[in-house]
């Protein structure tokens, strides 16, 4: 009978301030200076450092770097196709309990699809990394395909975004870089 919204009025997007970070209404990208920081204090042939530099270096998002596999590569023609994202998922069981699993999906949108070319100082540390990666399989007793995963955890799963958050999170106090969230390197 009567509509609630009349009347209503929007404020404008402004900074709103939340403990200790800033969570602003405008995307702010990282200065030249900044990701130059960053990238000293990367840790050497480490997963996370090797992850940080690929988003760094192609825009990807979390999900879809953490989704990508070997077949996802074209090392001959330095393109990388984004086609699947990882997301960890809730799933309740029947008797109310619930636990955590990994699922591969398509990416946020269809513009999402996309191939992205590598840049060949990057390509290089990508094929050493996923040499390494067939190693690690190896040691666990697994065996590595086109669609294995490329960024996993020691015992090879999958990595929880949670826990690049919070890499990226000391990451950034470590290079006395100003907090601002992974996406923020897409920009």
């Amino acid at each position: 009978i009567k509509n609630p919204c009349i009347g209503l009025i929007i404020p404008e997007a402004k900074s709103i301030t939340n403990n200790k970070k800033t969570i602003a209404s405008d995307v702010e990208p990282f200065s030249d200076v900044e990701i130059n920081k960053i990238k000293k204090h990367l840790p050497e042939g480490k997963n996370i450092g090797i992850l940080f530099l690929l988003c760094l270096g192609t825009g990807l998002r979390q999900g879809e770097a953490l989704a990508l596999t070997e077949g996802d590569i074209d090392f001959n023609s330095s393109n990388l196709t984004v086609t699947k994202s990882l997301k960890r998922i809730k799933c309740i069981k029947k008797d109310g309990s619930y636990d955590y699993e990994f699922v591969i999906q398509s990416p946020k949108t269809q513009n999402s699809i996309r191939a992205i070319h590598i840049p060949s100082a990057l390509l290089k540390i990508l094929r050493e990394h996923v040499s390494a990666q067939k190693n690690k399989f190896s040691k666990n007793g697994l065996i590595f395909t086109d669609n294995s995963l490329i960024f996993t955890t020691e015992s090879c799963l999958p990595v929880d975004a949670r826990n690049l958050v919070r890499a990226w999170e000391r990451l950034l106090k470590k290079a006395g870089v100003r907090y601002r969230k992974f996406h923020n390197i897409r920009h």
